[in-house]
């Protein structure tokens, strides 16, 4: 019997420097209020589930990495917001985004990842608030000009005016794309902290970290044919069904004020109000080589990003694979397609999808992924 392959996968954004938004009561000291903060911001796009992932790690299960640009967020073109919005109404205290120097970026690779510096000055001080970060969502934009990221507006956008956002799944995907990400957590500051009271520029105040969420789900599909059968392979893959737009954000977040605990996994996919079924085909693009954990051999990789999906009779996504036939063979190449309905009730982001393609005939071997390295093999026919 096969076990369902799901191998869940995170990215954590550590943010050192924010703040929060209530009353603090004054206390009996002398000291004055700040009259202004200056907040630093640490970027940190990890590799690993460490430190805050979003994926299960069990008892001696490895972590599974992301690939690629997919640990990464694109300062370089500045495609990021950061928020600060007041959590008792609800409303936009003001968009941080562009309150920095340029010159106080910096970027510090890590062995877990690549930190991003960035140091910001409040317009006025704020003793408590939600900071929310968005990244990469012009990499899914459909024009060049096209700005996903809408408008933000202090005292009129709220918070899950913004949560209700949508994207448009790009069908033209490619190797080294960014992934649309989000992230939220709540701060607060006393006005009367010495380090609040003598933040500059140069001495930043700093605060916790936040845990970035990717928007999307992630289906592979790795070439294994060639290990039984050298003069064959895989020469291209499609998804036959899927939904066309997708959240940014999950419904995990929400009011939930412990999503952001390592332990807090997201189980149930969050769908737009319309969100749009094609049946024709979107091609996975060929991806970097996959190779096993300690092991040298490499193997083709296509990978798709695909939005969140419940999947059932009316909505059932399949896989579509070209192989190729040994030379001189008749016909050149076949056609096989396997529906996930099998495998998975939904696509979920943050997750891995990966399907090993072991052999091509009316019995296809597939071999795929419980949790990082510990596999079931089984048996299915290709109709």
């Amino acid at each position: 019997m096969m076990i369902k392959h799901i191998l869940k996968y995170a990215l954590t954004v550590v943010l050192a420097g924010s703040l929060c938004a209530s009353c603090i009561t004054d206390s009996d000291d002398d000291a004055q209020p700040a009259k202004k903060l200056t907040v630093k911001f640490t970027l940190v796009a990890r590799k690993t589930q460490a430190g805050g992932a979003r994926g299960t790690v069990g008892d001696n299960h490895a972590t599974e990495l992301g690939t690629g640009r997919e640990n990464e967020i694109d300062i370089d073109q500045r495609d990021y917001r950061i928020l600060a919005f007041d959590p008792a109404s609800g409303y936009l205290y003001e968009d941080l985004t562009n309150n920095g120097e340029l010159a106080l970026i910096q970027k510090v690779e890590t062995s877990n990842g690549t930190e991003f510096h960035y140091t910001v000055s409040f317009q006025q001080l704020r003793t408590a608030f939600q900071l929310v970060v968005l990244a990469n969502w012009n990499s899914f934009r459909t024009s060049p000009e096209a700005d996903t990221y809408g408008t933000f507006e202090p005292l009129k956008t709220k918070l899950d005016e913004v949560m209700k956002r949508c994207y448009t799944l790009p069908t033209d995907q490619k190797n080294e794309m960014y992934i649309p990400m989000v992230g939220m957590q709540t701060y607060s500051v006393n006005p009367k902290d010495e380090a609040v009271l003598n933040s500059s520029k140069d001495k930043p105040y700093k605060l916790g970290s936040i845990n970035m969420l990717r928007s999307v789900a992630k289906i592979e599909i790795i070439d294994k044919i060639r290990v039984l059968n050298p003069d064959a392979s895989i020469t291209g893959v499609s998804l036959s069904g899927y939904h066309s737009t997708g959240t940014y954000w999950p419904s995990i977040i929400g009011n939930n004020s412990d999503w952001n605990v390592n332990e807090t996994q997201v189980v149930d996919p969050t769908l737009p109000d319309s969100p749009g079924w094609v049946d024709d085909n979107i091609s996975f693009f060929e991806d970097e080589a996959f190779s096993e954990d300690g092991e040298t051999s490499e193997y083709s990789r296509y990978t798709l990003y695909v939005s969140e999906c419940a999947i059932n009779n009316q909505y059932s996504p399949a896989v579509n694979i070209t192989v190729s036939n040994p030379e001189g063979s008749t016909p050149a190449s076949e056609e096989y397609s396997f529906s996930l309905n099998v495998y998975t009730q939904s696509l979920l982001r943050n997750h891995i999808y990966r399907y090993e393609i072991k052999s091509a005939s009316s019995d296809v071997k597939i071999n795929y992924m419980v949790c990082p390295w510990n596999r079931e093999d089984g048996e299915i026919s290709f109709d």
